[in-house]
């Protein structure tokens, strides 16, 4: 074959008959697009340090599975969570594979309280609600001060202790306890400047509670108020008895209900906020120690039926602790005892106010409407303080049958177990500091204080969050 022709410039000329063809150069990605992937790829985002921390022989479903839950958890910080965070969701990435937890509407479910964990304190203060009503429209009337206190405190406690009990059975046998010791670093830290810093979540909730309990009084009065007229002293202090036994059964329900509007109202601040704060009840459930979190996971698998089923088991078991544990059973006298006495002092400080500073020339039974927050105003003062010592006054019950002085938390064989040599299961798990975080005697999930003047957890997790644990949803 000829070769192709110079010509005079130098360029090469086609012979008749002969087509050339030009080499066409491979596409070659841009300066710019490789640099902009690149950087991409080592930006520092949740996803990527999820890959730097799993290492090149963690399967990608793994990775995955970490990722939604942590999207889930922090919806809107999860790029800035620290380390030890996303290499605790990687550690139980596999785990909620296990069972079947992998997308974003399977997170929601679990981290979730169950209905278990949301009406466990509705059934620990059940006895109030029925009760308080009943011993003031049918014993107080035939008593005088200050026994009227005595003869509705009294019942009325000793009802809400044994459901209190109840209660305490189905939160220690069937919903389980959190632990709360062994998150990582920075959630620890943050749970425990919130326990730290943080208006007792019980106190919290007892104030909650009172604010439309003593509406329930003021509102009608200033309405009286503005027509002219007298309000009848007894329906004034009836309509204070059903608020207290209303708001006091349902107390722990309404800080969630003031949160879920709070988060409504200010959502794009609560969500800005979420994960950099307190805990929420979600990311200490899913921080878990494994052993635990396999527990959970188990539990929420149940059937309606099969967790009915232990849920009654296990308050039975509470109810019989009650009544045959010789260190419970002052509970059931002191406890009234004391709820009692409160209530009548309460009561005489009432009865004063009125007095001093009624009207002689209004007809018998009626009262002004100034006077009308003096019925509720000593009842709320004196539960929110006995609120604060209610703890307390269940020690002293507890231990009131034993020798010495009150057991502290730090003597208890659980804590000694946990401080011993600590041995580790196949997982390389503390068992000894799980099993003693387990069968303590106290646990931020244990129900919290209940009476007349006292109200778990939650647990921070919410603006108002109360300690509280499940391992099993009763859905």
């Amino acid at each position: 074959m000829p070769a192709p022709r110079t010509s005079t410039t130098g360029r090469l000329t086609q012979e008749p008959g002969i087509e050339l063809r030009r080499r066409q150069p491979a596409p070659t990605m841009t300066v710019a697009v490789r640099t902009a992937q690149d950087a991409e790829r080592a930006a520092p985002t949740a996803e990527n340090r999820l890959r730097r921390l799993a290492g090149p022989d963690t399967p990608a479903s793994v990775i995955r599975v970490a990722h939604t839950a942590g999207q889930v958890l922090y919806p809107k910080t999860f790029d800035r969570m620290p380390d030890d965070v996303l290499a605790s969701l990687l550690e139980r990435a596999p785990v909620y594979e296990r069972h079947g937890i992998t997308t974003q509407k399977d997170f929601e479910g679990f981290l979730t309280k169950s209905h278990a964990e949301t009406f466990a304190p509705v059934l620990g203060r059940l006895g109030y609600l029925p009760t308080l009503p009943l011993a003031a429209n049918f014993i107080a009337p035939h008593l005088e001060l200050p026994f009227t206190g005595y003869s509705t405190g009294g019942p009325t406690m000793f009802a809400t202790v044994n459901t209190m009990a109840l209660q305490e059975g189905l939160e220690r046998y069937y919903i389980g306890q959190l632990d709360t010791y062994n998150l990582p670093p920075s959630v620890q830290s943050r749970y425990d400047d919130f326990r730290k810093n943080s208006v007792p979540p019980e106190v919290l909730t007892e104030m909650y509670r009172q604010i439309p309990r003593v509406m329930t009084t003021l509102i009608p009065a200033f309405h009286a108020m503005h027509q002219g007229q007298l309000m009848d002293q007894k329906d004034v202090v009836l309509n204070d008895v059903y608020a207290d036994a209303a708001t006091f059964a349902f107390a722990d329900l309404i800080p969630a209900v003031a949160t879920a509007i709070h988060d409504t109202v200010f959502k794009n601040h609560a969500d800005a906020g979420k994960g950099l704060e307190a805990p929420s009840h979600g990311e200490l459930i899913a921080h878990q120690p494994i052993p635990i979190l396999e527990h959970r996971l188990s539990n929420h698998e149940k059937g309606w039926f099969k967790s009915i089923g232990e849920a009654g088991v296990a308050m039975a078991e509470g109810l019989g602790e009650l009544w045959t544990t010789r260190d419970r059973l002052p509970r059931t006298v002191l406890v009234p005892a004391n709820a009692g006495s409160l209530i009548s002092v309460a009561l005489v400080v009432t009865a004063f106010t009125i007095d001093k500073f009624r009207n002689p020339d209004l007809p018998e039974g009626k009262i002004d409407p100034k006077l009308a927050a003096a019925v509720p105003l000593p009842l709320a003062y004196m539960e929110v303080l006995a609120t604060l010592a209610f703890g307390k006054l269940l020690e002293v019950c507890d231990n009131v049958l034993t020798k010495g002085t009150p057991r502290r938390e730090y003597d208890t064989p659980a804590s000694i177990e946990e401080l011993s040599a600590h041995d580790s299961d196949e997982d390389g798990h503390d068992v000894a500091a799980l099993e003693a975080h387990h069968g303590s005697p106290r646990s931020d999930a244990s129900p919290e204080p209940m009476m007349t003047a006292a109200v778990p957890l939650e647990t921070p997790g919410s603006t108002t969050a109360t300690p509280g644990a499940r391992t099993s949803d009763m859905r």
